[in-house]
């Protein structure tokens, strides 16, 4: 909870102290990671007197807000990030990683002012930290209010997540990304958190978007939206704006939502800089990055902590064109700071190790998993569809729900005889589904095999059409294994993580001997130079991540182990020849089928025990050899017939 400080009052100098007590005990003084002497807020409070607050949270210790950062965090669309874990379903595994988006977003404040503190002492230092620039100076020092944008955009740039967020909106593309204008937006414009009515509480389809955030219900509480208006809309005040730019809210969704204006019409530089607070916030190496690295680690049991030296070289440069950027200044050679080029290494390995240990931990991907197959079970059950009405009824629903209540919902919600019933009450007893058969990168030896699975089970980055068709056919997958094995509906769930793995920090920008680009960039031009190849070498252990899991329910796993039941030990078998395409040169289409149907019909607990497999192939090449194509019934996404159609009498 946060605890009220007393009311600021003049310094031996004459000068307003915000913090009082903390200047009067010099122990206590605030320092940025860097080691410089953080700034207080009092440019950030102006001249109100009200009182400034502190949050004290794991990593960061006490985090200070000003009394109009206050009112965002206590109002109900920011406290329901209190109940969503940071680290999704990681917790059933890593019982300590229970934090939620809450501190984070708190957390993310608290580096970010750490970066803005770094910058402006950075450019305070005789001739720059970097020596003198002609063609990337020092751009102008952050002004007033754009460090109350940055802080604002710190503390709302998780404002859309919702409860197993992460899966469905990048695995099954159910519902937008959180970060999405219109996600933001919903969460901007709602007023009650409490109930679940019905789709009369959205704004019209048709409505102006500019005024979503404004509409209120006069039952309830102001928006989040148009509290964000009615206390930054002042910064604003003669401040040039780029067309566009009518409110605070349109600031901040420029911001967070990673909403850029034409080309063709780029922003004037002596307007707000929105690239840069993007920057420092969260892109590469950034505000949000630096808080959750650490503090996921630290939740996790696992303490691990980057470089603070790595603040000193955080720089804002004009680039060749006179824009502002944010940056990590490597020097000039031959003064080259290696140890810079190291701890950006380093954050990329620890960036590496968490997704290598936790996130694709395989009790994490099956409880993933089954959350995934339970909710498109869920989904085609009541009906719902993608459809702009569905996703904004899913999206008010889970917006009021936590990671616990949601499975707990959709239990409750479901019907008992049905898969998603099945699935999620499993889930929420912990039952999670047992490893059936995986494939990681390297077992997809012939990249034809590889990019042919991506293509058909993994959902593309950014792309939620194709992370629908993905989703789609990892469900038609896991039906048609059940049928053709015989197995109950919902025992199979699929895990297959985006095409694309996390290596952004790679794209972080520096800028060495006067000239600012990426990281990779700069790789690439003058081979390796800073690296030694050790960043190519981490980027191809992050695609190198990729794998595709398929679980079996536990239960039916251990009937078919006691039984000694064959099925289980060809169950790999299909899902290489039939899911994925992996065949043995020289079988293809439905021979594929006829090869794993041999295995079955030798197993009496299986459905075509003793059945003619040398018959069905033989009817096949009958009817291709007589001019008509051998269609089957019903076929796998590779377009490999299932072996109940194969094995149909025609």
């Amino acid at each position: 909870m946060a605890n009220e400080r007393k009311k600021s009052k003049p310094n031996k100098n004459g000068a307003s102290q915000e913090f009082p007590e903390l200047e009067s005990h010099p122990r206590q003084t605030p320092k940025s990671s860097s080691g410089f002497k953080a700034e207080t807020l009092e440019t950030l409070a102006g001249s109100q007197r009200k009182k400034n607050q502190e949050f004290f949270i794991p990593v960061h210790g006490f985090i200070a807000l000003t009394p109009e950062e206050l009112q965002i965090v206590n109002h109900p669309s920011f406290q329901r990030l209190g109940r969503v874990f940071q680290l999704g379903q990681s917790h059933l595994l890593f019982r300590g990683a229970t934090h939620m988006r809450f501190e984070h977003a708190l957390g993310v404040v608290e580096v970010a002012q750490q970066i803005i503190d770094a910058t402006k002492a950075n450019s305070d230092k005789p001739s720059g930290s970097s020596g003198p620039s002609l063609r990337c100076p020092l751009a102008p020092n952050l002004e007033d209010h754009e460090k109350k944008f940055i802080r604002l955009a710190a503390l709302l740039h998780d404002i859309g997540h919702l409860p197993a967020g992460h899966t469905l909106e990048d695995e099954l593309g159910i519902l937008n990304k959180h970060d999405s204008v219109a996600r933001v937006q919903l969460v901007l414009s709602m007023t009650d958190f409490d109930t679940f009515e019905s789709l009369e509480s959205f704004p019209e389809d048709d409505a102006d978007p500019e005024q979503a955030t404004d509409q209120v219900d006069s039952s309830t509480e102001t928006s989040l939206g148009a509290l964000i208006n009615e206390l930054y809309d002042p910064v604003l005040a003669g401040v040039p704006t780029p067309v566009g730019f009518n409110n605070a809210v349109d600031v901040l969704l420029a911001i967070i939502c990673n909403s850029r204006e034409d080309s063709e019409n780029p922003r004037p530089e002596t307007s707000l800089r929105i690239d840069v607070y993007r920057d420092i916030v969260g892109n590469t190496i950034c505000a949000d990055l630096l808080d959750y690295l650490h503090r996921d680690w630290y939740h996790v049991g696992k303490p691990k902590y980057y470089e603070r030296r790595l603040f000193q070289y955080m720089e804002l440069r004009s680039n060749k064109d006179g824009i502002s950027q944010f940056v990590i200044s490597l020097g000039s050679r031959p003064r080259i700071r290696t140890d810079a080029v190291s701890n950006i290494l380093d954050l990329l390995e620890s960036r590496y190790q968490l997704a290598e240990a936790v996130l694709f931990h395989h009790t994490k991907c099956a409880a993933a998993a089954m959350l995934e197959r339970g909710l498109t079970e869920y989904v085609e059950e009541n009906h719902l569809s993608s459809e702009d009405q569905h996703q904004k009824e899913l999206e008010r629903l889970f917006l009021m729900c936590t990671d616990d209540t949601l499975v707990t919902t959709l239990v409750e919600t479901s019907q008992p005889d049905k898969p998603s019933h099945v699935i999620l009450s499993k889930l929420r007893r912990r039952h999670i589904y047992r490893d059936a058969h995986t494939l990681f990168w390297s077992d997809l030896l012939r990249n034809e095999h590889r990019e042919r699975a991506r293509s058909l089970y993994a959902p593309k980055k950014g792309n939620i059409d194709e992370s629908r068709k993905a989703a789609t056919n990892r469900l038609k997958a896991a039906r048609l294994l059940e049928k053709d094995f015989d197995l109950d509906e919902g025992s199979i769930a699929i895990y297959c993580p985006e095409s694309d793995m996390n290596s952004k920090i790679a794209k972080v920008k520096i800028c060495l001997d006067d000239s600012i680009m990426t990281l990779s960039e700069w790789e690439e031009k003058y081979g390796q130079m800073l690296t030694g190849g050790h960043l190519e070498a981490q980027k191809h252990r992050f695609e190198r991540l990729w794998r595709i899991h398929f679980f079996l329910c536990r239960d039916t796993f251990r009937k078919l182990e006691e039984t000694d039941d064959m099925r289980l030990l060809f169950l790999p078998q299909a899902i290489e020849y039939l899911v994925l395409g992996i065949t043995p040169p020289g079988i293809k289409g439905f021979n594929a089928a006829w090869v794993v149907a041999k295995q079955l019909k030798d197993i009496a607990t299986s459905q075509f025990f003793k059945r003619d497999v040398e018959g069905a192939r033989l009817a096949a090449i009958a009817r291709a050899r007589d001019g008509s194509p051998a269609e089957f019934s019903d076929y796998y996404p590779t377009e490999i017939p299932t072996i109940a159609s194969f094995m149909e009498d025609r």
